[in-house]
């Protein structure tokens, strides 16, 4: 292989017309193309009297959505823990932890993986139930009394 056999790299500067924002192109709360390029767009774009930087018509993610997304890592790491203490308890690992002994056999730890697998579970079912802060609320209740039954049987 030769250096024929790519593409030339081209730096961004490049690749956007000089008169679009770099930011812009980039931001998850762009509309349409008439807003990446500046036109008419209804969204008063100037800054606060407080001098903050941040646009007015910025779309920012939910924050279930954000918990959603650290649930789901935190349940990932709860899977690695459960995952490394089997392996641990048939020895056929070659090394012995105490912390990885200490977490497998914590109760707190089994119903922190529960809660949070429950937590994935209902919002996804609240998100297919065409969401609702009635049915929220149903399904955080549902969840809190779940997360106490499987506390007491643990």
């Amino acid at each position: 292989m030769n250096s024929s056999d790519f593409p030339p790299l081209t730096p961004l500067a490049d690749v956007v017309e000089p008169h679009q924002d770099v930011d812009a192109v980039f931001a998850p709360s762009v509309a349409s193309s008439q807003d990446l390029f500046g036109s008419a767009s209804g969204i008063d774009q100037q800054t606060s009297s407080e001098g903050s930087s941040a646009p007015h018509g910025r779309v920012y993610c939910p924050l279930v959505e954000t918990l959603r997304l650290y649930a789901g890592w935190l349940l990932a790491w709860y899977g690695a823990i459960f995952a490394l203490g089997s392996y641990q308890s048939t020895h056929v690992l070659p090394f012995k932890s105490e912390i990885i002994n200490d977490m497998i056999s914590s109760p707190f730890i089994v119903v922190a993986a529960f809660a949070t697998f429950l937590f994935l579970l209902l919002t996804h079912v609240h998100r297919l139930c065409g969401r609702g802060t009635v049915r929220g609320l149903i399904l955080s209740l549902v969840w809190i009394a779940l997360v106490f039954l499987f506390q007491r049987n643990v």
